[in-house]
């Protein structure tokens, strides 16, 4: 190769590299955006849902959400890449869409209801506290 066309060649090669880098870096930013957007939405979801964010100690943006039900106990969710992760009672799922999210949730109310006598019903704190105010001491 001719030593004057180096140069030249290098240049044309330093701006083909810069310019797939930099479509490359858009098309992170956009994913990036994509995902924060889509974390965002579960966010407001689980907020609407009546969870409860957890600061993490640092100061970041929590990524669990919890939230206590009176039969079932504690309901956790962790906002993950592209979904959520519900943890409840040691059994754990993976959702990437509202629907089968919203399906579950609400299949965990209606599945307590049947499933717990009424003695487990009287257990409800407003009757609880009604409870021990009737009793003599």
């Amino acid at each position: 190769m001719a030593p004057f066309l180096f140069p030249y060649i290098s240049k044309c090669l330093l701006g083909f590299v810069h310019s797939s880098g930099m479509k490359k870096l858009v098309n992170n930013n956009k994913i990036r955006m994509c995902v924060k957007k889509m974390c965002s939405m579960y966010r407001k979801y689980l907020l609407k849902r009546d969870f409860w964010a957890v600061p993490k100690k640092n100061g970041e943006e929590p990524n669990c959400y919890v939230k206590h039900d009176v039969h079932v106990g504690g309901i956790y969710a962790y906002l993950k890449h592209r979904g959520v992760k519900i943890s409840v009672q040691g059994e754990t799922r993976y959702f990437n869409n509202f629907s089968d999210l919203d399906q579950f949730l609400d299949q965990l109310k209606i599945s307590t209801r049947s499933e717990n006598s009424e003695f487990m019903a009287i257990l409800n704190r407003r009757t609880t506290t009604k409870l021990l105010r009737q009793i003599p001491l």
